[in-house]
This record gives C-alpha cells, structure tokens and sequence, in this order.
C-alpha cells in the first residue's frame, strides 16, 4: 500500500509539472507547483517515518508542552516496527 501511494504521489507530480497538456485549469499551475519546490525540495508532500523525523518529534513536543500528553513519547512507541522499514522503501 505505502509503495502504491508513492508511486501515485510520483506520477501526480510529473502530471502537475507538464507544460504540454496542463492536467488541471488552474491559471499559473506551473508558478505555483514551482513555488513550494523551491522552497521545500522536490518531495514537499514527504512520505514516511523517517523522513518526516522532524515533524513527528515537533507534534510529540508541542503535545507534551501543551498538557496533551503527560511525557514525550518516543517515535518507536508511535509506529508500529514494520512501518519504520516499509518507509525505507
């Protein structure tokens, strides 16, 4: 399932950068799809534990300052252990 919405993410990507046939009628799509990759790298819609490390522990964080959680909880107790290896794929 992970592996097929990569590929899906993959191909939405390469359809929303095609300047031959715009998949969508949104004027200026290209200026906008450019927009967020210049400034957040070509993957701005990151799959996977790992490479979304940052955020996780961020949301942990501001759960635990903000009384929603009462410790910080590790990124190993969150995820099941497969997810962290499928998300290696």
């Amino acid at each position: 399932m992970y592996k097929a919405f990569c590929e899906a993410k993959a191909l939405s990507m390469v359809d929303l950068l095609d300047v031959n046939a715009l998949m969508v009628s949104l004027p200026w799509l290209i200026p906008e799809t450019q927009a967020p990759i210049a400034l957040m790298g070509r993957d701005f819609w990151a799959y996977g534990i790992h490479q979304n490390m940052r955020e996780i522990t961020a949301l942990v964080q501001y759960a635990h300052e903000q009384g929603l959680i009462d410790r910080k909880v590790a990124v190993e107790e969150l995820f099941h252990p497969s997810m962290f290896e499928i998300s290696k794929v």
